[in-house]
């Protein structure tokens, strides 16, 4: 049994080598950003959080909404106690 599982890790290792081999050259094949390109990422991205505290500030203060309370006939509320 250990004839097949041995020659298998050993392909599952040099599998997953060559893989980091080759995601370690396609990301330093990647452009690379310039400094200007990082700060224009990061200005945007906070003008868009200041954006984002500033409308949830602007809301008001909640107010209790008073209801208006319509008066049931006594019949009605006969009816109703009925179905309880």
């Amino acid at each position: 049994m250990l004839i097949y599982v041995i020659p298998f890790v050993l392909l599952l290792v040099v599998a997953i080598v060559l893989k980091k081999r080759e995601a370690g050259k396609e990301a330093d094949k990647a452009p690379k950003k310039t400094a200007a390109a990082r700060t224009k990422s990061k200005a945007t991205t906070s003008k868009q959080k200041a954006a984002l505290k500033n409308e949830s500030h602007v809301a008001e203060a909640p107010t209790a909404n008073q209801k208006q309370v319509t008066q049931l006939s006594t019949e009605l509320k006969k009816q109703i106690q009925a179905l309880s």
